[in-house]
C-alpha cells in the first residue's frame, strides 16, 4: 500500500514539474515576441510569473529528487526486507523440509516395522497352518492306515475261515472217506480172518491136534492174514 501512494505521489509531481516547464516555455516564447513590442504594463507581471514559476519549477525537481530517492530507499529496504523475508522463508523452508524429513523416516520406519511384524505374524500363522495341516494330514494318514489294517486284519480272518472252513469240510471228507475205507477193509480182513480161522478149525479137527499145537496153527493163519492185508 505505501509503495502505491509513493508511486503516485512520484507521478503526480513528475506532472507538475512537466507543467511548469511548459508554462515556462510558454512565457520564454511570449517574451521572446514581445520584445519586438515593448509593453511596460505586463512587464512586471510576466517578470513575477517567471519567477514564481521558476521558483515552483526548483521545489519541484527538489520534492521530485527526494521522492525519487526516498523511492529508491523504500525500494532498497523493499529489497533488504524481501531478501531477509526469502532468507527467512529458505530457512523456514529448510526447518520444514528436516522436520518433514525426520517425520517421513520416523512414519517409514514405522511403517517398515508393521509391515515387519505382519510378516512376522503372518508367517507364524502360515506355521501353525502348516501344522495344523500336517497333524490333521497325519491323523488322516494313520486313521486310513488303521481302516486298512481292519479291513485288511477282517479279509484275513474271513479268508482263514473259509480255507479252514474248506480244510475242515475236505479233512472231513477224507476223514470220513478212510473211515469209509478202514470199515470196508476191516470188514474183508474180518471176513478173511473168519474164512481162514473157519479154514484153521476144519484142520485142527480133522487133525485133532493138540492145543499148544491148535494156538500155533492159529497164530500162523493170523500172521498170514496180517502179510496178505499188510496189517501192523
Amino acid at each position: 500500500m505505501e509503495q502505491n501512494i509513493l508511486l503516485f505521489t512520484i507521478l503526480g509531481l513528475t506532472f507538475v514539474t512537466a507543467l511548469s516547464q511548459l508554462f515556462l516555455l510558454i512565457l520564454n516564447s511570449l517574451k521572446k515576441n514581445e520584445r519586438s513590442k515593448p509593453s511596460d504594463l505586463f512587464s512586471p507581471y510576466y517578470e513575477k510569473s517567471e519567477t514564481v514559476l521558476h521558483d515552483a519549477q526548483i521545489k519541484a525537481n527538489k520534492i521530485l529528487t527526494n521522492a525519487e530517492l526516498k523511492g529508491i530507499e523504500f525500494i532498497a529496504k523493499q529489497k533488504l526486507a524481501m531478501d531477509k523475508l526469502i532468507t527467512e522463508l529458505d530457512v523456514q523452508i529448510k526447518s520444514l523440509e528436516e522436520k518433514l524429513i525426520v517425520e517421513l523416516k520416523a512414519s517409514m520406519d514405522k511403517t517398515e516395522k508393521s509391515y515387519q511384524d505382519y510378516l512376522s505374524v503372518l508367517e507364524e500363522n502360515l506355521k501353525h497352518q502348516e501344522m495344523q495341516n500336517q497333524r490333521f494330514f497325519q491323523e488322516k494318514t494313520q486313521k486310513m492306515i488303521d481302516n486298512s489294517q481292519q479291513i485288511m486284519s477282517a479279509f484275513i480272518l474271513d479268508i482263514n475261515a473259509k480255507v479252514k472252513r474248506q480244510i475242515d469240510e475236505e479233512f472231513a471228507l477224507v476223514k470220513n472217506e478212510l473211515d469209509l475205507y478202514k470199515k470196508h477193509r476191516m470188514e474183508v480182513i474180518n471176513k478173511n480172518i473168519i474164512d481162514i480161522l473157519e479154514k484153521t478149525l476144519e484142520q485142527t479137527l480133522v487133525k485133532k491136534l493138540s492145543l499148544s499145537e491148535h494156538s500155533e496153527i492159529i497164530f500162523q493163519a493170523l500172521e498170514q492174514a496180517k502179510q496178505e492185508h499188510n496189517l501192523s
